[in-house]
């Protein structure tokens, strides 16, 4: 790529992780078209990172939060299948467990995993057309790294507490926190 066309890094960098994360590409720009030329050869060197394992491949991993606000986590999987999505083994070890690097390994397909650390969180495969599902549209499902995921986990707050997030913008973990209370208070 670099060899092609006279790409900054930083602009490279970007467009790599749009192309990885499944996001529409402008190609009115030449650098985007330089990018977007080389999608199937970045897509697969991604691929072959994830298969070597370690934490390269899970880096590239996509995760999503099941708002269960919305629906549950078994009413989004089900949803998924129901669209054609495919449920592979899930993430036993965190995003560098040998099933992160299986997932990551299939670029862009319509793949999922569940995560046995943290129970709302689902992991898709890098490139996978997760942001246009209707799941994504109506709020069910929630693009969020793992890391932020793991906030309203490790909180563990107790029902009946109120909560003030004094830098939430735009307040997925937020929203997150709500819906771990609302299931606190749900099972008492």
């Amino acid at each position: 790529l670099a060899s092609s066309c006279s790409l900054r890094l930083s602009l490279a960098c970007v467009l790599l992780h749009d192309v990885i994360d499944g996001r529409r590409i402008d190609a009115s720009r030449s650098e985007a078209r330089s990018v977007l030329r080389h999608r199937r050869q970045l897509c697969a060197a991604v691929a072959a990172s994830a298969a070597m394992g370690g934490h390269v491949g899970g880096q590239y991993l996509l995760f999503a939060r099941v708002n269960t606000l919305r629906c549950s986590v078994d009413e989004a999987a089900r949803r998924l299948l129901a669209d054609g999505w495919e449920e592979t083994e899930p993430l036993t070890g965190g995003p560098s467990c040998a099933a992160a690097a299986a997932l990551a390994r299939r670029c862009r397909s319509r793949a999922f995993a569940r995560d046995e650390l943290f129970s709302d969180v689902l992991a898709f495969p890098p490139g996978a057309p997760l942001r246009r599902h209707p799941l994504m549209r109506d709020g069910g499902l929630i693009s969020q790294d793992r890391a932020s995921c793991a906030v309203a986990h490790a909180a563990a707050l107790p029902r009946g507490w109120d909560v003030v997030d004094g830098c939430a913008a735009p307040g997925k973990k937020s929203t997150h926190l709500a819906a771990k209370l609302a299931e606190a208070e749900a099972e008492a």
